[in-house]
């Protein structure tokens, strides 16, 4: 079925430069982009990168609705690929295999350029955003055209925004009651340094809100802690999630407890500070709201080596740390 759709877009493609070639060379860099129900988030992106570049772009709501472009692009998932037809004197078509959906964007943005050239700036005349017509060739019975966001084809081309691989996430985590100690509530911050599209370093931090307490009969005690790591992380599933992606990240680093006691009578309090090395591991769901901002739900895991311990009237009643488990939520900018 694939196949078939391919081979009479192509068709219809290479009969439409018998016809109306007057209108391809007046606008030889009007593009269309079509793209099947899977692929609809990579279709968006691939419109505004094109429109951002100078290149009078615009979603096709048809396989086949050819009539007045100067080229094409089809995107279809399983696998995922792209196929660009560009019409000039002789007509061409090139397709793209590629698993990662970032790296098929870039390849099919460079071979539009390849193809067509340099465009000229962008025309501010919505006439050259108008929704396209469909013409011949009739799909087949049983066929069904990918279903398109027409609001993508008509609005404003984005602003060009510069290309960082520095973000910057802050997040509320809410220390789970383990090892006798309550719930607390930590503010952590991560710096993240992208190496490329699923890899990258990060530097991070927690300090506590809300101390964990412990108490009986013989007193009370409060741990306000303070953490610092460092670590990698990698991104993964962004393809399958539609630009969202899921982030595994591991770490090692330090950390303090402050220890507040109070002691009943006749026992005495001895409040202290203890310092540790860290182990730390986090998974967050990137959710993106825009190009720069994302809700990132997730969960951090992590362990004090040695763990400090409290005791009690010589009684262990709570370990620090051993393990951490944090559910968090925050907001991850990226520059």
């Amino acid at each position: 079925m694939t196949q078939a759709r391919f081979a009479l877009a192509t068709l219809a493609l290479l009969a439409s430069t018998l016809g109306p070639v007057a209108a391809h060379a007046q606008d030889p860099g009007e593009l269309g982009v079509w793209a099947d129900a899977n692929t609809q988030a990579l279709q968006r992106r691939l419109i505004s990168e094109l429109r951002v570049r100078g290149y009078a772009t615009h979603a096709i709501d048809d396989a086949s609705a050819l009539e007045g472009l100067g080229a094409a692009v089809w995107i279809r998932g399983a696998p995922l690929r792209a196929r660009l037809c560009t019409l000039r004197t002789t007509p061409h078509c090139e397709e793209l295999l590629e698993s990662d959906a970032a790296v098929l964007l870039i390849r099919v943005v460079e071979t539009v350029r390849a193809q067509l050239g340099e465009p000229g700036a962008i025309a501010a005349d919505e006439e050259r955003r108008r929704a396209p017509s469909v013409v011949a060739p009739q799909l087949s019975e049983g066929e069904q055209p990918g279903q398109v966001d027409l609001d993508a084809s008509t609005s404003a081309p984005p602003t060009q925004q510069s290309s960082s691989p520095l973000a910057l996430s802050l997040h509320a985590s809410l220390p789970l009651p383990v090892r006798g100690l309550s719930t607390g509530l930590n503010a952590e911050l991560l710096l993240e340094w992208n190496l490329g599209d699923t890899v990258g370093l990060e530097v991070g931090g927690a300090t506590s809100l809300l101390s964990p307490e412990v108490g009986d009969a013989t007193g009370s005690a409060s741990v306000s802690s303070s953490l610092v790591w460092v670590g990698a992380h990698v991104r993964f599933l962004e393809g399958a999630l539609g630009g969202h992606a899921f982030l595994l990240g591991l770490g090692v680093g330090v950390g303090s407890a402050e220890i507040r006691a109070s002691a009943a009578a006749p026992f005495q309090e001895r409040s202290t500070s203890e310092f540790f090395a860290l182990a730390v591991a986090r998974l967050a769901l990137t959710l993106r709201v825009s190009d720069r901002v994302a809700i990132e739900p997730g969960v951090v895991v992590g362990v004090a080596l040695p763990a400090p311990v409290l005791v009690f009237a010589e009684r262990e009643v709570a370990h620090v740390f051993a393990p951490l488990i944090a559910p968090s939520i925050g907001v991850r900018l990226a520059f």
